[in-house]
């Protein structure tokens, strides 16, 4: 019963999850076009600056309004380390999507603290190939690459992290689709980076 409850508060989350992305989506589509307003679109940055500053509210409003429901009611009762470590990485998420809109240097310390613990709670207790622990790489490596100015540690880690899910699965013979696309994920990205480092070294 109560793993099914996790389970039902997992896929609402989700859900604002989702939500939350749209807008996300759209905060990026605004903020090029406004950039790109030349001539007599100009006139129209005003507009467009009205619908940002909107959609970066709605961000904003979402984004504390899980904050505070994690840390008052869904963190302090959970019970296994899969929820443990999923709260602590979507706290660490919606911080990220505060920064995305507004950068700050206190939130990116919060944040980084936040990846790095669930980071290190899911190595200590979570299957190797467990989702939530490869979602929480991923997600890690990213803010350390964008935010952080690691990128060699980013890579590394998801490095890590792909060669220990296909070291976990390897004898298996039905692996969760969840589990094989992150981990084709983590392929793609890593000889993405590689192909970009060697190109760099090219120039």
């Amino acid at each position: 019963f109560y793993f099914s409850h996790f389970l039902v508060l997992f896929i609402l989350l989700q859900a604002f999850k989702g939500a939350i992305n749209i807008h996300r989506k759209r905060f990026d589509i605004l903020k090029d076009e406004i950039k790109h307003c030349i001539g007599e679109e100009y006139l129209a940055r005003g507009t467009i600056q009205q619908r940002l500053n909107g959609v970066a509210r709605s961000i904003e409003e979402i984004s504390w309004s899980l904050i505070k429901l994690i840390d008052t009611l869904l963190y302090p009762k959970a019970i296994l380390d899969e929820e443990k470590v999923f709260y602590i990485k979507l706290k660490a998420d919606f911080y990220r999507y505060l920064i995305e809109v507004e950068p700050d240097t206190n939130a990116i310390e919060v944040t980084l603290d936040l990846y790095s613990k669930a980071f290190t709670l899911a190595c200590d207790n979570l299957w190797k190939a467990d989702p939530i622990r490869l979602a929480v790489a991923l997600n890690y490596s990213i803010f350390l690459r964008d935010y952080c100015d690691q990128h060699d540690r980013g890579i590394s880690l998801i490095r890590d992290a792909h060669e220990n899910a296909l070291d976990a699965t390897i004898s298996m013979a039905n692996i969760d689709k969840e589990i094989l696309d992150l981990i084709d994920l983590f392929k793609a990205y890593v000889e993405d980076k590689a192909n970009n480092n060697m190109n760099s070294t090219r120039k």
